[in-house]
């Protein structure tokens, strides 16, 4: 089961996740808070495309906060996703 929400969807060349996080994350550690929100957004995306038969082309994490907001895509989505597809099929 998988529960979640996704913040904002979009339509470019494929479909495009948005998930805002509202973290405190100093600026050196934004590259772990992505690879501990991967799996998530692995997740994320790959329940969408099973659901809509559409492409994830790209996952970003948006963290606000009083100070501004700091965007960070989320690398090697198709492959993360794919693995959660695989992991479902199997069980």
């Amino acid at each position: 089961m998988l529960e979640g929400f996704i913040d904002l969807i979009y339509r470019d060349d494929g479909l495009v996740i948005i998930d805002y996080k509202t973290d405190t994350v100093p600026a050196v550690a934004l590259d772990q808070r992505v690879a501990f929100y991967r799996p998530q957004m692995a997740a994320y995306a790959a329940a969408l495309q099973a659901a809509t038969q559409e492409q994830v082309i790209r996952c970003i994490l948006l963290f606000l906060s009083p100070g501004g907001a700091v965007e960070r895509t989320v690398e090697g989505i198709k492959e993360a996703a794919a693995l959660v597809r695989d992991a479902v099929r199997s069980e």
